[in-house]
């Protein structure tokens, strides 16, 4: 006696796992978006004065009006780079990181810069829910699209 079992639909659920595998053998796409989301949650930080965990920023001694946007060099200065296998945001600017993390700067170090974090992440390097959450939304609507 021998039994024979037929599968129905297994063409479509076929057609379906290769798309899969083609959109995740290149994330590009997938990975531009979420640069683009990165970048608009830093310059969301300028805007707000404050991380994207909605920790206020120290304001600025010195100058008045919005802190770090003296120019808007800074501010508008994050570019994301996306490949096919990952995606990073940064910036060319030298003084970037001493305002993202604090420190001693200037002539002799005698100037100390509080941190005013605006990279959209935690000392434990997290991101904030709600960009998480958005994020997650887009590698949804990727592979279902």
């Amino acid at each position: 006696m021998q039994i024979k079992i037929e599968v129905n639909g297994i063409d479509e659920i076929n057609k379906k796992l290769n798309r899969l595998k083609a959109k995740g053998s290149n994330m590009l796409p997938l990975f531009k978006v979420i640069g683009n989301s990165l970048k608009n949650t830093t310059e969301n930080t300028f805007e707000h004065q404050a991380d994207a965990f909605g920790n206020a920023w120290k304001p600025s001694k010195k100058k008045s009006g919005l802190t770090l946007i003296q120019s808007g060099s800074l501010s508008q200065s994050f570019v994301p780079f996306a490949t096919k296998e990952s995606v990073t945001l940064g910036t060319n600017l030298v003084y970037a990181p001493i305002h993202q993390f604090g420190g001693r700067a200037g002539r002799g170090k005698k100037s100390i810069i509080p941190a005013r974090p605006f990279l959209p992440i935690d000392k434990d390097f997290n991101l904030p829910h709600n960009l998480q959450e958005e994020i997650l939304d887009k590698v949804q609507d990727y592979f279902e699209n």
